[in-house]
């Protein structure tokens, strides 16, 4: 009769240990479920932020591009304003020495 009860104990204690174990993986699961959503997500984020960094990077060449091209124009203007000065300076120095 003892032998009875402890069994009948441990069989409850077994299913009590199964249905404890039931929950850990109803729970292991749910959080497996949120954390796959929350991957996804931020897989979602990195691909977004991949392209942002791809056209940043091209957009950043592109200025560097247009950049470069207004400082030899700079440079080409800066020359034509030189030879501008000098030539405006040559007639007046031949205007002057007319007049002398």
């Amino acid at each position: 009769m003892k032998e009875n009860t402890e069994l009948v104990q441990k069989l409850s204690n077994y299913e009590q240990k199964i249905e404890e174990s039931k929950k850990h993986i109803q729970e292991t699961r749910k959080q497996n479920m949120v954390l796959s959503d929350k991957a996804i997500k931020f897989k979602d984020k990195i691909k977004t932020l991949e392209k942002n960094k791809e056209i940043l990077g091209d957009t950043a060449k592109n200025l560097r591009v247009m950049l470069e091209s207004e400082r030899e124009q700079n440079v080409k203007n800066q020359d034509l304003v030189r030879v501008l000065l000098l030539t405006v300076t040559n007639n007046l120095v031949f205007e002057l020495c007319r007049w002398i």
